[in-house]
């Protein structure tokens, strides 16, 4: 295992970008998937970063009920530039929920939407299904998920049914916040 940790860059323009540093201290971790920014939707002088991690750890697995994949929140109260973070001991992770029809293995990167008529973040990420092979492997023939779900605060999910998403070859597919 080696130290992760996250970069800023920012761009006025979204063609030059200036590299801003680390804004999230390296930690020891066995994997660190991607992950998102957003503003809180609950305090407007917060930032919340998700992002997910192998809990590869057998104490990790009986802490947090997790077999492959979670996803972790940190915030920051910076009102210009996002970070350094903080990480949220508070929020547990967020887990794939097997009775909704997710699978473990693959649970990553909430892209979320803020709604201001109902003040509710809708979020949507890469998702496992029970059908999808081992390590990210293919899964059943021509069928993908994307994971679903809402938030108040940014941090505290409720994951809903999965959105099954069927494609004409037997390929499993990977792109934009699903797979």
């Amino acid at each position: 295992s080696g130290l992760c940790g996250f970069g800023l860059a920012t761009s006025d323009d979204g063609l030059r970008w200036r590299d801003e540093g680390l804004t999230m201290r390296p930690f020891d971790q066995p994997a660190l998937g991607s992950g998102a920014v957003w503003r809180s939707p609950s305090d407007p002088d917060e930032w919340v970063l998700n992002y997910s991690d192998e809990c590869d750890e057998p104490a990790i697995r009986r802490a947090s009920n997790c077999t492959r994949q979670q996803i972790r929140f940190q915030t920051s109260r910076n009102a210009s530039l996002p970070g350094p973070w903080r990480p949220r001991p508070d929020v547990p992770p967020f887990v794939p929920s097997e009775a909704l029809g997710y699978s473990s293995f693959r649970w990553d990167t909430i892209n979320p939407y803020f709604d201001a008529e109902s003040k509710t973040l809708y979020g949507w990420w890469t998702a496992g299904l029970p059908t999808d092979g081992p390590a990210g492997g293919p899964g059943k023939a021509g069928q993908s998920a994307m994971g679903f779900g809402t938030s108040a605060d940014g941090v505290h999910w409720k994951a809903r049914a999965p959105a099954i998403l069927t494609w004409p070859s037997a390929t499993n597919v990977t792109a934009g916040g699903f797979e």
